[in-house]
């Protein structure tokens, strides 16, 4: 058995290391800016985690890219929407992803752990680290092989240090994007 990672189109999320291109409805959310981008699916995302840690710390804007799944109406993200330091800015067209990554100062992967998730292999890891973005996530299996860029909070406490951590480190330079990356492109 070969285990082969995710890829990502390194050029085009690489588009964010330019620095320089904010949207306007990113560029009025002050930092610092945890960001999310992807589908609001509640049996991936964990809520519960994101409310503690955005309630803890109302300094952090947290934003998330994507909708909520057809059919889904948590009561969760109901309680988020009502939070100051929470902007659900929705779908964006694939072709805007790295602008907005680029006003991302930390990108989250805050995914439930159950038998659906455990084995995932997020794509956005990737795809953060293309775009220069630290990447903190919960203890899904991939975090064990593949920590470049990234930091592991398994409950509140520990999340919330790894996102400081990020903050504390700062974005990644290209350099560091392009080896964290490695060959996880489509281009190899």
């Amino acid at each position: 058995i070969h285990d082969f990672p995710n890829v990502v189109d390194a050029d085009h999320f690489g588009r964010a290391l330019q620095r320089g291109h904010h949207p306007i409805d990113m560029s009025q959310i002050p930092k610092p800016r945890i960001g999310y981008i992807g589908v609001l699916s509640d049996f991936k995302v964990d809520f519960a985690l994101i409310l503690a840690i955005a309630t803890r710390k109302p300094e952090w804007q947290w934003i998330f890219i994507g909708d909520e799944r057809e059919g889904q109406h948590s009561p969760l993200v109901q309680k988020l929407y009502d939070l100051p330091n929470i902007h659900f800015l929705g779908y964006r067209q694939y072709n805007l992803l790295p602008d907005y990554l680029e006003g991302f100062n930390v990108a989250v992967l805050p995914t439930l752990i159950n038998d659906y998730t455990q084995a995932m292999f997020p794509m956005k890891y990737f795809e953060y680290l293309a775009a220069g973005v630290p990447v903190v996530s919960t203890p899904l299996d991939f975090t064990r092989h593949h920590n470049a860029g990234l930091k592991v909070g398994s409950d509140v406490d520990s999340f919330i240090q790894a996102i400081e951590y990020q903050l504390d480190r700062g974005k990644l330079t290209p350099d560091e994007a392009t080896l964290y990356v490695g060959e996880n492109t489509w281009s190899t």
